[in-house]
């Protein structure tokens, strides 16, 4: 397997969790866009939506299959760039809309109708969602508010629509595997829907998870303690908290860690309030730190616990400036 670096450190899958709260991405889309760079040279960045997309895209001009930087373009050579011809833009012809963008986009269109309610016809709704007033029966005032309301909320849609085709797709999939068994494939919907094999599978693993007691929290709330390497027990006691006291994802995750670095969910069950909640993940993250080990095959990097000092012929605690040599700890000094 091809070795990553992440910033100039050789990568494990140790690191995956603090890249997931450094670029606030879930540590599956993490071990998956990684995957994929070992595999394809960079991210599928095609299955990937939005925000998500764009962060990825972000921890991924990160990681390299060496140790050799970029380096900046030289003054001469950025200015000789700005004197080079202008070169004629070609026109080309947008290309032809797949059935899948087809689909996509009447789908977005329709729902902009039912949530703009103009059934009646004081306005027209083109083809590709832009909504004008219909000069020949103008709404009413009181209704026009109503409408860009309604459009308003369409921006807060996604989150929710996201979670619900999440659920969905996992639940599909799982009952067409038990009802045709080995004559339904998951590959064989990948290579028609031109989705990844991976987020399939492991919707369907979620759903499969939860198929008999979901909590009221979001799908990510359920695919964070699913992918946790905890015990079931723990997990169950993660999310019920969670679905008590409004937790987020985010905070499910550092719940995870806890438990994990603990092994034990004692503390997790003694959580009686939000504020008693923040104040353990508050009081985790300030226990943390990362660790340099230096040794005479390299260098590596560890996310851990302070005082929980990793073997080496020299590690660094980055958090709290000191070095440990030889059992002896020395403060490192700034320049």
């Amino acid at each position: 397997m091809i070795t990553l670096y992440f910033k100039g450190v050789a990568l494990k899958e140790e690191d995956y969790y603090s890249i997931s709260e450094e670029f606030q991405i879930t540590y599956d889309l993490v071990a998956e866009a990684v995957k994929q760079i070992q595999s394809k040279g960079e991210p599928l960045y095609a299955q990937y939506m939005g925000v998500s997309r764009e962060r990825i895209r972000k921890m991924a001009s990160h990681i390299s299959t060496t140790l050799e930087n970029m380096q900046e373009q030289e003054p001469e050579e950025v200015e000789n760039a700005h004197n080079e011809p202008e070169v004629a833009v070609e026109s080309i012809e947008p290309a032809p809309k797949t059935e899948l963008q087809e689909v996509v986009g009447n789908a977005a269109v329709s729902l902009i109708r039912a949530m703009a309610d103009t059934n009646d016809g004081s306005f027209i709704i083109s083809e590709d969602g832009c909504c004008v007033v219909n000069p020949e029966k103008p709404p009413e005032i009181s209704h026009a508010y109503q409408v860009v309301e309604n459009v308003l909320k369409l921006r807060e849609l996604a989150p929710a629509v996201d979670d619900k085709s999440a659920w969905m797709l996992g639940s599909i999939v799982a009952s067409l595997e038990e009802f045709f068994g080995e004559e339904f494939s998951i590959s064989q919907i990948c290579a028609i829907e031109s989705a990844a094999y991976n987020t399939v599978a492991q919707k369907v693993g979620v759903y499969k998870a939860f198929k008999d007691k979901r909590y009221d929290l979001s799908y990510s709330h359920h695919q964070e303690v699913h992918y946790a390497k905890i015990p079931d027990s723990a997990k169950k006691t993660i999310l019920s908290k969670a679905e008590s006291y409004d937790l987020t994802t985010k905070n499910v995750r550092s719940l995870c860690s806890i438990v994990k670095k603990m092994d034990d969910d004692q503390t997790i069950k003694n959580i009686r309030s939000k504020d008693q909640a923040m104040s353990l993940i508050d009081a985790y993250k300030d226990s943390k730190t990362t660790y340099y080990i230096i040794k005479t095959t390299g260098v590596s990097r560890k996310n851990g616990l302070i005082g929980d000092v990793p073997t080496g012929d020299v590690v660094i605690d980055v958090k709290n400036n000191k070095a440990y040599i030889q059992g002896q700890v020395i403060d490192i000094e700034k320049l």
